[in-house]
């Protein structure tokens, strides 16, 4: 018997367990890649590229800006000027 965090377990079945199971694939089927670290490095270089355009666009105050953020008043800035929520949507 070998010993697992969910009691133990008999030396075929931890054989068996081990021998089935598929190190290199992800939950839903997907690779792993050979080097994680360039996952960090695309992540970042993204977002620098994002914060450039931002600041090309106009900053805080360009339409860059207002498109990426949710505005502190809560509302939706819709291309209508209408400052609706829903736009399109009348009152029920």
């Amino acid at each position: 018997m070998v010993p697992a965090s969910v009691g133990v377990q008999c030396v075929d079945c931890v054989r068996e367990g081990a021998r089935v199971t598929r190190a290199d694939e992800g939950p839903f089927g997907g690779r792993r890649s050979a080097d994680p670290r360039i996952t960090s490095l695309v992540l970042i270089g993204m977002n620098v590229a994002v914060f450039v355009a931002v600041l090309l666009t106009g900053g805080t105050y360009g339409r860059l800006s207002y498109a990426l953020s949710i505005s502190p008043l809560g509302q939706c800035l819709v291309d209508d000027a209408s400052g609706s929520y829903y736009p399109g949507a009348t009152a029920a």
